[in-house]
């Protein structure tokens, strides 16, 4: 059995648990648990919930469960000039290097977090990141995102060798969120991420080498979640970073 991110851990027991509590000292079993999707379902819940809830409790009691077809929306987000934006108003160091490393590498918050300092290779402006799954990827940086880190490194008083240190996902998604609600742009990390998959395509760069970069293991997923934008819509992403 794979290892599961912390994040993805928590999600799964945050569903267990919810499965455990609707089952009210009752064993479970297959039955109660296809009984409970489709509560879910008659809740209202998104295929892309019922799915999850799907996926941990197989997991954890090993129920073979019917899949549910993910649902993906067109994603939100924002033009290079508000990027720009976002990281020149900053309120301290630790945003301002968290959102330009967010949208420089199209990497999720996670894989950014766990970034340690032998992650980092100086010479050639490349990182090496852990994707979903486990597995590690190298992930190249531009000279902007290699200036951010160097900066932040140099100034952020510690020894630790892990980039970031203790700071943990909760706690930067809520310093992002409070800084994006302050600067009166609405803006999550993975919307960083979704920009910058956005800014390349329009750039030129061929699907398939964007795939790569944001660490997808299908092309498939990267053509169902950005295959959707008209020519006119990406017009802003003309302009480089």
């Amino acid at each position: 059995m794979k290892k599961l991110r912390p994040l993805s851990e928590r999600t799964y027991g945050y569903h267990v648990r919810k499965f455990l509590r609707w089952l009210g000292g009752k064993e479970p079993t297959r039955e109660l648990a296809l009984k409970y999707l489709e509560e879910l379902e008659k809740e209202g819940k998104s295929r892309n919930t019922l799915g999850v809830a799907r996926n941990a409790l197989k997991r954890e009691f090993g129920f073979d469960l019917p899949s549910y077809k993910m649902e993906f929306k067109e994603p939100k987000y924002l033009d290079v000039e508000t990027v720009r934006k976002l990281v020149e108003k900053a309120p301290t160091l630790l945003e301002k290097t968290i959102i330009t490393l967010l949208f420089d590498t199209g990497c999720r918050l996670g894989e950014i977090l766990g970034l340690t300092v032998d992650d980092i290779e100086w010479d050639t402006g490349v990182i090496t990141v852990e994707r979903k799954g486990g597995r590690r990827e190298r992930v190249k940086v531009s000279p902007k995102g290699m200036e951010a880190l160097r900066e932040w490194l140099a100034r952020r008083q510690s020894k630790d060798r892990r980039v970031f240190m203790d700071h943990d996902y909760q706690s930067i998604y809520y310093r992002l969120r409070k800084f994006s609600r302050e600067v009166g742009i609405r803006f999550t990390p993975h919307m960083l991420r979704h920009s910058r998959v956005v800014h390349l395509l329009k750039s030129g760069v061929p699907l398939e080498r964007v795939s790569d970069i944001v660490g997808h293991t299908k092309l498939e997923t990267t053509a169902k979640i950005y295959g959707r934008f008209r020519a006119e819509d990406l017009a802003p992403y003309l302009k480089e970073w």
